[in-house]
């Protein structure tokens, strides 16, 4: 078992804490004693993190930060800011005693996916809204009926709400919003290793 303390005020303290199969987050007072408690099995404000629900580990050395993301895309990814010698013993620790996993740089396609995939979608939903609201414009029926029905229904009133020109306009600014942020990812892509989690997954100690 390996811990370290990633916050704490004058009443409390966060610590991780990784074990052979699972990482825990846990909170306890400034006057408790985590080993003890941990002895004891008296935590209370605890998370558990089990390796197998877990897709990747992210170590960004540019900001000295740390996420979890999960298999399930329905979970939100989890990050922390750590002061870097935390941060540094955490990512050394996690590199050189995890089994099974693949250890990667933080590649500069990992880090734009979020937001091209973005652009992607907007400029995507941008089309369907400005080939909506031309159709309701020149007076043709569009079809609300089926399934998603009270989707399609939201659908069709953003586009006639906005109409032919504002569905391009809105839209447009959305798709350069998420391009610019791909450009700055680019021009200045963060540092730091991803470990990927395989099939079976244990921490050495």
């Amino acid at each position: 078992m390996k811990k370290w303390i990633i916050f704490q005020t004058e009443e409390v303290k966060n610590y991780l804490i990784a074990k052979e199969n699972s990482i825990l987050l846990a909170e306890i007072f400034q006057d408790e004693d985590i080993d003890q408690l941990l002895e004891e099995k008296k935590l209370t404000k605890v998370r558990t993190i089990r390796y197998e629900d877990v897709k990747e580990f992210i170590f960004i050395d540019s900001d000295s930060s740390f996420k979890i993301v999960f298999k399930d895309d329905d979970v939100d990814e989890f990050e922390l800011q750590l002061e870097e010698s935390v941060f540094t013993e955490m990512k050394d620790h996690f590199i050189s005693s995890m089994k099974g996993v693949a250890i990667k740089d933080y590649s500069l396609l990992k880090q734009i996916q979020p937001p091209g995939i973005a652009a992607l979608v907007a400029a995507g939903i941008t089309a369907l809204l400005f080939s909506t609201a031309k159709s309701l414009e020149r007076g043709e029926h569009v079809s609300t009926s089926g399934r998603r029905g009270l989707i399609k229904k939201l659908f069709v009133g953003i586009a006639d709400f906005l109409g032919s020109t504002g569905s391009l306009l809105i839209g447009g600014l959305v798709v350069v919003f998420f391009v610019y942020l791909v450009i700055q990812i680019v021009r200045n892509p963060k540092q730091g290793k991803l470990i990927k989690i395989k099939d079976f997954v244990e921490m050495k100690f």
